[in-house]
């Protein structure tokens, strides 16, 4: 038995909560056409995003983030071109941002912050051959992913990497970005921040995800924006710091904050004229 109840739906995916065997899930279908972009884009999103979370929950289990987390998927509930989990009853990072009053503690603090850059600099050790092994259908939507690194480099940020966030001789994209780690797609429920949204992931540059972040969390107005900002800025420091100098050519320390701090400025710019 299933009863679906539309979550929302739009120009970018439509989503739908269904009660099924007794488990609330959600159902998202994948369309050709995403919000903000005009061209079509590959539904293999949908394999992507499926390998992505299958990714993450196994990074988070092996390296013990006991402060994330992803949705279950539950691939037998699927239909053609949509990816069915569990629901998160929990709100979104940007909707606590902006609700009314002064810093509070429900906003997650050093420790979840401090796991999720943990999770980003692990994600950014991972190159293609050391995916072998995995889905194919990963794999093989991760190599039709360059659509969507093209249309985000063109849409927020002039259609070019940002001056600082390449370093000395990189001449493309080399390691794994969620591409879109935005506020409203990190969910916090008091001791977890649960990660969704995960279609965009693809080959992208070193520093994107954490610039994407910052950015976004710079850009909040209000008290309790400001207040998060300087604590997620704090926890990334740490991280940076903790992670000492490059390391089997992957950029860290010094050189990571660099890259980290272009992004950053090249998506502020977006958020704040758009």
């Amino acid at each position: 038995m299933e009863a679906a109840v539309r979550l929302s739906a739009g120009t970018c995916n439509a989503l739908d909560v269904l009660q099924r065997d007794g488990r609330v899930l959600v159902r998202k279908t994948y369309r050709e056409k995403l919000k903000n972009y005009e061209e079509r884009w590959p539904l293999s999103r949908r394999d992507a995003e499926a390998g992505a979370f299958r990714l993450l929950d196994r990074l988070i289990r092996e390296k013990s983030h006991r402060c994330l987390a992803v949705p279950c998927l539950y691939p037998e509930f699927d239909r053609p071109d949509t990816l069915t989990m569990d629901y998160i009853d929990a709100p979104p990072l940007g909707t606590l941002l902006e609700a009314p009053g002064p810093p509070a503690s429900d906003l997650p603090g050093g420790e979840p912050l401090r796991d999720l850059f943990r999770l980003l600099s692990e994600l950014r050790k991972i190159a293609p051959e050391d995916l072998e092994g995995q889905d194919p259908s990963f794999l093989d939507a991760l190599s039709r992913q360059d659509q969507i690194l093209t249309c985000m480099l063109r849409n927020k940020h002039g259609g070019s990497v940002p001056t600082g966030a390449v370093r000395g001789g990189q001449t493309g994209p080399d390691c794994l970005a969620l591409g879109d780690l935005s506020l409203n797609n990190l969910l916090w429920d008091g001791s977890r921040l649960w990660l969704l949204d995960l279609e965009c992931v693809h080959w992208g540059w070193p520093g994107y995800d954490e610039g994407q972040l910052l950015a976004m969390a710079q850009a909040q107005r209000g008290r309790r924006g400001q207040a998060w900002y300087r604590t997620l800025n704090q926890a990334f420091g740490e991280n940076v710091r903790a992670r000492g100098h490059a390391q089997g050519g992957r950029p860290e320390g010094s050189e990571l904050a660099a890259a980290v701090r272009a992004w950053q400025a090249s998506f502020l710019t977006y958020y704040t004229h758009r």
